[in-house]
């Protein structure tokens, strides 16, 4: 990882860890964070779009991703983050991004985007309501306390 990437300590959001339900177990119960947007990316459903699917963004011109940025985020939660995102077996790679503020303003901020074990396992959209109505308390249940005892 370069220096630049180790400086930032901004992380932007854009699925599962959307959710408190989630985030709280890598970044605590009292993470800072405000509503953000990524411009030039994708939201994907990984594994052809099934509503409880996870998902991953790439890059695309003309469109734009709807996320949280979580502020102050340090080493050793980037490390459970990198766990999570198994980005040693290729699935996402962690990137430093720019973000669009609510004010207009922007920011850098560092993301996870698919990596290549992933790029012929993208779908259509990931939509985070359907994912919360449908799986967040399956995904919490039966998926998250895998990457917690690890």
């Amino acid at each position: 990882m370069n220096q630049s990437t180790r400086e930032i300590n901004n992380f932007f959001a854009y699925g599962t860890l959307l959710f408190p339900e989630v985030y709280q177990h890598f970044l605590g119960p009292d993470a800072v964070w405000e509503q953000a947007k990524l411009s030039d990316y994708q939201r994907l459903s990984v594994d052809g779009g099934d509503a409880c699917s996870v998902p991953a963004i790439v890059k695309n011109t003309g469109t734009s991703v709807d996320g949280k940025v979580f502020f102050g985020i340090d080493a050793r939660c980037f490390e459970l983050l990198d766990h999570f995102e198994d980005i040693d077996n290729g699935d996402y790679l962690r990137e430093v991004v720019s973000i669009e503020m609510p004010d207009g303003t922007t920011a850098s901020a560092q993301t996870y985007i698919a990596g290549p074990s992933l790029e012929h396992s993208l779908g259509g959209n990931w939509c985070p309501d359907t994912f919360c109505e449908r799986c967040l308390a399956e995904f919490v249940a039966k998926v998250l306390p895998h990457y917690l005892s690890t």
